[in-house]
C-alpha cells in the first residue's frame, strides 16, 4: 500500500517504535527508516512517471 511507508516513517519518528511495537534507540530508528525510505521512494518515482505517462496538460490561455 502506497500509505504505509509513511506511517511506518511516522511511527518512528513519533513514538520510537516499530510496526511489530519494539522500541529501538535514535541509531536503530534511522537504521529501521532506510526501507520504508527506500519503498516511499519507489511510490513517488512511480506516481511521477505515471503522471507523466497518462496525464495531458493543456497550455493555460
Amino acid at each position: 500500500m502506497p500509505l504505509t511507508p509513511v506511517i511506518d516513517l511516522l511511527r518512528l519518528g513519533l513514538t520510537g517504535t516499530t510496526s511489530d511495537g519494539s522500541a529501538l534507540r535514535l541509531g536503530a530508528c534511522f537504521v529501521a527508516a532506510l526501507p520504508p525510505l527506500l519503498v516511499l521512494t519507489g511510490w513517488i518515482a512511480a506516481g511521477v512517471w505515471a503522471t507523466r505517462r497518462w496525464f495531458r496538460w493543456e497550455p493555460r490561455r
